[in-house]
Formats: structure tokens, C-alpha cells, sequence
């Protein structure tokens, strides 16, 4: 499979060296993960390789803490996630786990190509738990079935690592930063799924589009860790206004 790396498309493929963040991120999961690193590909969802390495060498790298997910689906990122992490981590997963069809079209003939499981049920929430328990990970994850703001309602605690990987429209985008991200700690990492400008069929309502106009970066606050084709990851570098209360 082709690397997530951003590069110009004029560039040789031998001259497209993947950052430094990103080898480190491959080595981390291929020593992580080992004989299993295959397997755990192939756990439904959408999520590239070196996104999925990304994940699991930034749950390794951030803060201890709690770490939050915000979308889940069937599991796929929280494998990675889960393993990952450090011990003095634990993850709070968040999905209503509501039935539909998701992804784009292009996610869906990745999910083809891939072999992942592309027969929607009613809802992803049997397939989440048989993922947690066949990974023999439901001990280091908090399940919250809900919608994240719901969620949000009954937390305060701080947040070393935050994967927003919900709904994908402008506006939940936007309140998922809202009410999340001033929640972070003092180096924690904030990623985000599907970044591509041209993912959604506005540009201008966009996931991209939701983190540039919400101020993330202008505030100074924080700074690109790394970027992928179609995944943002952020490290917050300095204090933040306290969080509002629910």
C-alpha cells in the first residue's frame, strides 16, 4: 500500500522520504503490535497504516492521562490506541454506535480493496465489543455509548490525547473542538480523521475547514506534529483559558 505521507505529486517516489515522526511512528507499531500488526489492519474501518502507526506511537508519546476517542465504530483506531499506550494511560472510547452507512465512496472501495468488513449491520456496537474482547483490551478501555457532547456534560478531568474521529460535518467538527480540545493537558496530542481539503463536498464545510476557523493553530496554542494526507495531529505547547464547566 502506498504511503499517507504528503508529498508534491511531482516529486520522484525515491526522493519522498517519509518525516522522522513518521519511520518512528512504522518502528514503534511494527515492535508493538509484531506478528499481530496484519491482523490488526484488517479490523473493520478506514484508517490508513501510517495513520493507524500514528495513533499508536502518539498514544506512546503523550502525556499520562486519560486519553479520548471520539468515533470508534468497530474498533479499528481503538486497537491501536489501546495498544500503544502507556500504562499510566486509559482510554475513554465515545460512540452512540448508531446503524447507517459510513465513509465515502472512496472509503468504501479502500474498504474493498483492504478486505475489511463492508457489510454494514444496523449498528456497529456487537462488532465494537467482540473487537475489544478478541484484543483482550476491554480492561484498559471506559466505554461511553453516547454522543460526545453528551459526553462532555459529565467531564472535567484533563485530557493527555484526544482522536476526533466522529461526526464529520462543520458543525459538530466545531463543537467536538469546543467542547473538547480546552480540555487538553500541557503537551497533549489532538488529531483528527479525514483532513483532506478535498474530503466532503464542500471544501468550505469541511473538517479541514472546522479546525483552521476555530483558531487551533493561530492561537499559538499549538502546533503540527505531524500531518498526513488525511490525518491532522497537533501537540499543545501552551496553557489554555480554563475549560468552561457543563
Amino acid at each position: 500500500m502506498a504511503s499517507d505521507v504528503k508529498h508534491p505529486t511531482w516529486l520522484p517516489r525515491i526522493l519522498r522520504v517519509p518525516p522522522r515522526a513518521l519511520r518512528q511512528a512504522r518502528a514503534f507499531t511494527r515492535r508493538t503490535l509484531g506478528d499481530t500488526l496484519d491482523r490488526a489492519l484488517r479490523v473493520p474501518g478506514w484508517l490508513h497504516p501510517d495513520q493507524a502507526a500514528l495513533l499508536c506511537y502518539g498514544a506512546h508519546r503523550c502525556p499520562d492521562g486519560l486519553i479520548v476517542e471520539i468515533g470508534s465504530f468497530k474498533g479499528r483506531s481503538t486497537v491501536f490506541i489501546a495498544k500503544g499506550m502507556k500504562p499510566t494511560n486509559r482510554l475513554h472510547a465515545v460512540d452512540p454506535h448508531l446503524g447507517g452507512t459510513i465513509g465515502s465512496r472512496a472509503d468504501v472501495a479502500a474498504a474493498k480493496r483492504l478486505g475489511t468488513d463492508n457489510e454494514f449491520k444496523p449498528d456497529s456496537w456487537s462488532v465494537f465489543n467482540d473487537t475489544l474482547d478478541t484484543w483482550e483490551i476491554k480492561d484498559s478501555v471506559h466505554i461511553i455509548r453516547g454522543y460526545s457532547h453528551d459526553a462532555r456534560a459529565d467531564w472535567s478531568e484533563p485530557i493527555a490525547m484526544l482522536w476526533v474521529d466522529g461526526d464529520h460535518r462543520y458543525d459538530a467538527v466545531r463543537q467536538d473542538i469546543d467542547d473538547w480540545v480546552p480540555l487538553t493537558c500541557p503537551g497533549a496530542l489532538v488529531a483528527f480523521h479525514d483532513t483532506h481539503p478535498n474530503y466532503g463536498s464542500d471544501p468550505g464545510r469541511s473538517v479541514r475547514a472546522a479546525i483552521l476557523d476555530s483558531g487551533m493553530l493561530s492561537s499559538g496554542q499549538f502546533e503540527t506534529f505531524l500531518e498526513l494526507r488525511n490525518l491532522w495531529m497537533m501537540r499543545r505547547v501552551s496553557s489554555m483559558p480554563a475549560a468552561r464547566t457543563h
